[in-house]
């Protein structure tokens, strides 16, 4: 006899045999009702715990710079485009971790941005 199955005749009117078969098997209800109240639980509890899980690695990086945080930004993007006066500056995060959007214009009136890793302190890239 298979587990989870009721021969003969119908049991709870779920025939699945074919019905030119003279025995008819029936799966019987909730015979997966433990394990399936058992994984339903656990994936309720998996989906409400999971914004929290990976909301931590976003709280690392923030959108506020000291003072000594933003003169070093400053300082690496007027490393990397030497010349050019400073019109802006933006803080974003981008990957999880904080970047430093330094905005210039050169004397013809051309304008560019260099982008600064805040906690590595080094120019990521230069957008002419």
């Amino acid at each position: 006899m298979v587990p989870g199955f009721v021969r003969p005749g119908r049991y709870a009117g779920i025939p699945i045999a074919p019905s030119g078969c003279q025995r008819r098997w029936v799966i019987k209800p909730n015979y997966w009702g433990k394990e399936m109240r058992l994984l339903t639980t656990v994936v309720i509890a998996g989906l409400a715990v999971s914004p929290f899980a990976f909301s931590a690695e976003k709280a690392k990086a923030t959108r506020h710079l000291t003072a000594d945080q933003a003169t070093s930004c400053i300082k690496q993007a007027s490393g990397a485009k030497a010349g050019a006066y400073i019109t802006k500056l933006e803080v974003s995060i981008d990957d999880g971790r904080t970047v430093c959007q330094v905005h210039f214009e050169d004397d013809k009136g051309k304008n560019s941005q260099a982008h600064v890793d805040v906690a590595a302190n080094k120019v990521l890239r230069v957008k002419d």
